[in-house]
């Protein structure tokens, strides 16, 4: 089986997960009021087998979170830069005006 699916997440999704038997992660996009996306671990998939198939989901959205938390970081960087800049300009501005009067 091979695919490709995109689904946006709105400020309300969430994910939750089951275990045994048959181990399942549900995925809401959009805080489950439409459905779930959901990824279930077959029948007869031996325990080993299971445990780094959950790791290895498990590393990808720790990656995904970590990626999103360096991006918010360097926006925020950015974001105070610009305002301590612009506070710059305004306090020469007003010094510059101070000394030609």
């Amino acid at each position: 089986m091979s695919f490709n699916a995109t689904f946006f997440l709105s400020a309300h999704a969430y994910a939750q997960a089951t275990g045994m038997p048959n181990p399942v992660l549900y995925v809401y996009p959009d805080g489950g009021y439409t459905g779930s996306v959901n990824f279930q671990i077959p029948n007869g998939v031996s325990l080993d087998k299971q445990v780094k198939i959950a790791e290895s989901i498990f590393r990808g959205a720790k990656a995904f979170r970590d990626a999103v938390v360096a991006d918010v970081h360097r926006q925020r960087t950015a974001e105070d830069e610009l305002a301590e800049a612009r506070a710059e300009i305004a306090r020469l501005k007003a010094d510059a005006e101070d000394g030609a009067s």
